[in-house]
């Protein structure tokens, strides 16, 4: 009898470790399932709550080699998130937890967390862009890059040699080197960066035209073709006139002739800090290896980034035997083959220019053209400049009282002393009336 109670309570006991077992894991599945639908109600509700974006944090920049714990991390300090650890989380079950794309990110003033994840995601940082203008210097182009709010300054306080050794340019003069176009970027990324894609440009778009270059050109290498095309460049804003002013230069360096370019002076002026803004006579003088009016052939190196028209001019120059140009007050050029032509074009300049003058609107402001006798001899002068003579003899005959021009002359002995100048005799007549000097 004792033996049977015994089995009985043996058996009642196993039945009760039974039951305690089934509720215990019946309880722990609950109390799991409860976990997990609480936990997945909280990524839902968090995933599509919007999140309020402080005003201050409405551009996100997001480092290069940046992850989610880094963005999380940021959206906390910005006041973006409260913790970060669900931001993870879902951006994990997203699939998302591999390196973000470097840049910068515009926020709306509400955002869900979600759709911040996707943005993240897709990489949607903002597009910047910058322009190098045709003809900028290579300071011209930094300083816009510095003046660019959405450009990572990363060559602040670099020498140009030293960007040129970021950029891993064989090159040791950073003029010419880099290629004028828009350039469009992702906010934030690096000054480097950009230089770099300009610099490849410029290189490939030199090479190209290299490859197309007129046969017997008086250049050695595509590098040499580039500093013709700054120059070139910077004689005129034209470009109908561009390949033509190309063949004038190209003709003189063929006959040892110095190219006597007016940008040249400007140019070493400015690199060595001597430019006052205004390009004197007494300027084309300026000891430079830079200056044309003193040196023989090309300079040592360009003097602005040339653009793809000047690119071209300097390797298919028209085919022309013109040797001179002179400007006229309208952008345009007279070309010249011989200098006794040069010098009528230069005669007939000047007498647009005065006629020109005449003609302008009355502006209520006292005349003063035609000019007085002084303001006509400095007129001559630069005359002379432009004749290649430096010794000038004004000789002035007046008809009347001395000083009256209306029927006066200027009667102009040029000595020879350049290259191309003889001892000529010019007349340039000074109508006007009468003024108190």
């Amino acid at each position: 009898m004792a033996r049977t109670n015994s089995r009985d309570r043996s058996a009642t006991d196993q039945a009760s470790r039974k039951r305690g077992a089934f509720w215990l894991i019946r309880r722990t599945i609950i109390l799991t399932a409860g976990a997990v639908i609480l936990v997945v109600a909280w990524l839902f509700y968090f995933a599509f709550t919007p999140l309020t974006v402080p005003e201050t944090a409405r551009q996100l920049q997001v480092g290069p080699g940046s992850s989610y714990h880094t963005v999380a991390r940021q959206l906390v300090a910005n006041g973006v998130l409260r913790e970060r650890l669900t931001f993870i989380a879902l951006g994990r079950l997203q699939g998302k937890g591999a390196t973000v794309k470097a840049g910068v990110y515009e926020l709306p003033e509400t955002i869900s967390a979600l759709a911040l994840i996707q943005k993240i995601a897709r990489g949607d940082v903002l597009i910047a862009e910058i322009t190098f203008i045709e003809g900028w210097t290579f300071s011209q182009l930094r300083a816009a890059l510095d003046a660019n709010p959405a450009v990572r300054h990363d060559t602040a306080g670099l020498s140009e040699v030293e960007i040129l050794q970021r950029l891993k340019a064989p090159e040791t003069h950073a003029e010419g080197l880099f290629f004028p176009d828009t350039y469009r970027f992702n906010s934030g990324a690096s000054d480097l960066q950009i230089l770099a894609r300009a610099y490849q440009t410029m290189h490939t778009r030199l090479q190209s035209a290299w490859d197309q270059r007129s046969a017997e050109l008086p250049y050695a290498t595509p590098y040499e073709a580039l500093i013709m095309a700054s120059i070139v460049e910077k004689e005129t804003g034209r470009p109908e006139d561009r390949k033509l002013i190309a063949a004038v230069f190209v003709n003189r360096l063929k006959r040892g002739m110095r190219l006597q370019a007016d940008p040249t002076v400007t140019y070493a002026l400015k690199r060595d800090g001597k430019w006052t803004g205004t390009l004197y006579r007494s300027d084309y003088g300026y000891a430079s290896e830079y200056n044309t009016y003193r040196i023989t052939g090309l300079p040592p190196g360009p003097i602005d980034n040339p653009g793809a028209t000047a690119l071209r001019a300097a390797v298919l120059p028209a085919r022309t035997d013109f040797v001179y140009f002179v400007a006229d007050r309208a952008g345009g050029h007279t070309f010249s083959r011989t200098f006794e032509e040069h010098l009528d074009a230069i005669a007939a300049a000047r007498r647009h220019d005065r006629e020109a003058a005449v003609a302008a609107p009355d502006s209520g402001e006292p005349r003063t053209e035609p000019r007085r006798l002084r303001q006509a001899m400095e007129e001559v002068d630069e005359l002379a400049h432009h004749l290649r003579c430096q010794a000038v003899e004004l000789f002035c005959v007046v008809d009347g009282d001395e000083g009256d021009l209306s029927t006066g002359a200027l009667l102009v002995a040029h000595r020879d002393i350049g290259d191309h100048c003889s001892v000529t005799i010019l007349m340039l007549s000074c109508p006007g009336p009468r003024e108190d000097t």
